[in-house]
């Protein structure tokens, strides 16, 4: 073989390399030179956003109650004046708002504790008759009252009730006047009248009397017929 069929043969031996070498190039361009995309929400490889959850329950004192999540995803809580956990029972106590507000003000205590038609619980003003129902369901009424918080949804539940005597009675704090934590149970009346509640407990038979807590000297009472006028707070 003479020179120049050597010279023709390393030609073209460099000519297909140059051919292979351009496809394998133009192949990694057309990899590489795109820009990277951004995960979309939908993306598996997405990254979940943070869980919102609530503060720890704690087993003593008291506690904001859970609400729910807002837009940027941060835990918000009612406010005291809607309700407040007992850490230590686990019940939800109905808030209190300012005199003059409505349902759940603090200044609104004339209710009566009607439970039962067949039993002759309210007063005429001459002798006790039996409450109709309708004296049972008004909102002028412990039992009107409960079914009206369940009809606002308060804190979000509509299962709100009565207290009993032992339930209401935990709220006691002997070293405290009024002996409550304000602190939570905010928009306390300061007035003595308004400091008394009713409870769900029976006093004596037959049905005519009901107990009731008094905040105001940290007592629970016996002897409140039920066509007097007290507060009222409920819970579930």
């Amino acid at each position: 073989m003479n020179l120049y069929q050597q010279h023709l043969i390393a030609l073209a031996a460099c000519s297909m390399l140059l051919a292979c070498s351009g496809g394998d190039s133009e192949s990694t361009a057309n990899a590489t030179s795109g820009t990277a995309s951004t995960p979309s929400a939908a993306d598996p490889a997405a990254p979940a956003p943070a869980a919102c959850t609530a503060a720890p329950i704690g087993a003593t004192g008291y506690s904001l109650v859970f609400k729910g999540c807002d837009a940027a995803n941060v835990a918000t809580y009612y406010d005291k004046s809607e309700c407040v956990r007992d850490n230590a029972t686990g019940l939800i106590w109905q808030g209190q708002t300012p005199a003059g507000t409505g349902l759940r003000a603090n200044d609104e205590m004339g209710r009566t504790n009607y439970n039962d038609t067949s039993v002759a619980q309210k007063w005429n003003g001459i002798t006790l008759v039996n409450p109709t129902q309708a004296d049972i369901d008004n909102a002028t009424n412990a039992t009107g009252f409960k079914n009206a918080i369940n009809a606002t949804n308060l804190c979000g539940f509509n299962d709100w009730r009565l207290p009993s005597k032992d339930e209401l009675f935990g709220l006691v704090k002997p070293a405290l006047s009024p002996k409550i934590d304000t602190t939570w149970f905010v928009n306390f009346s300061t007035t003595t009248a308004f400091q008394r509640f009713w409870t769900a407990t029976q006093a004596g038979t037959p049905n005519r009397w009901a107990w009731s807590i008094y905040f105001d000297s940290g007592t629970a009472e016996a002897g409140n017929t039920r066509y007097a006028t007290t507060s009222v707070r409920v819970v579930r």
